[in-house]
């Protein structure tokens, strides 16, 4: 990370954490459309001038911010084995839960309100490119099935998620256990015999 090329130092660090601390308790309360610079280095505390060392908008900053969220969640679910635990749904999801639970900038914003956009158009395109490809090197078929079979899949969990983030009414367990048995009828009705050929 770096500023104009240069790195950053601790304080710059700090400045910036401060900003993405103050711009989720922002989230919190109103439309990032709604934030201003002055009320967000306020809730900062810091000069105007030195949020824009840094940013040119509160839209910028919050695009650091999931641009970072969304490489990160994506490394998780690389390191995850997606294909190889695709019976195993909890293993993935429980993943995941750990991970954010030690980083609790990104766990803060998945379960603000403004995360829901976010989760389900941008990180689900990314994710569903990532499913889409491993579907198409592990069962050969269509492409536009696999198109279709990854969306509904990543589409639908991602859904169930972040419900439960912000509810969690039941377990992790339980919405796994709940997505794994929809996903496996939905994919295999889908792909049919093409699925039952890899197993």
């Amino acid at each position: 990370m770096s500023i104009a090329g240069q790195p950053m130092d601790k304080r710059m660090l700090r400045t910036r954490e401060a900003i993405r601390c103050a711009l989720l308790s922002l989230l919190n309360q109103k439309d990032v459309s709604q934030i201003t610079v002055s009320e967000l280095t306020e809730k900062a505390a810091i000069s105007r001038k030195t949020f824009y060392l840094h940013y040119s908008s509160v839209d910028e900053a919050l695009q650091e911010l999931e641009n970072e969220i969304e490489q990160w969640l994506l490394a998780q679910l690389a390191q995850s084995d997606v294909w190889g635990n695709r019976h195993d749904l909890y293993s993935i999801l429980s993943r995941m839960d750990r991970a954010l639970q030690e980083h609790e900038t990104y766990s803060c914003y998945l379960e603000n309100r403004r995360s829901r956009y976010f989760l389900m158009y941008r990180l689900k395109n990314s994710i569903v490119r990532m499913v889409k490809e491993q579907l198409q090197q592990n069962i050969p078929g269509a492409e536009e099935d696999m198109e279709a079979a990854a969306d509904f899949a990543v589409s639908g969990v991602l859904s169930m998620y972040y419900e439960w983030l912000t509810a969690q009414q039941v377990t992790l367990r339980q919405l796994a256990d709940k997505a794994q048995k929809l996903l496996f009828g939905a994919v295999r009705g889908l792909l049919g015999k093409r699925t039952e050929e890899k197993e």
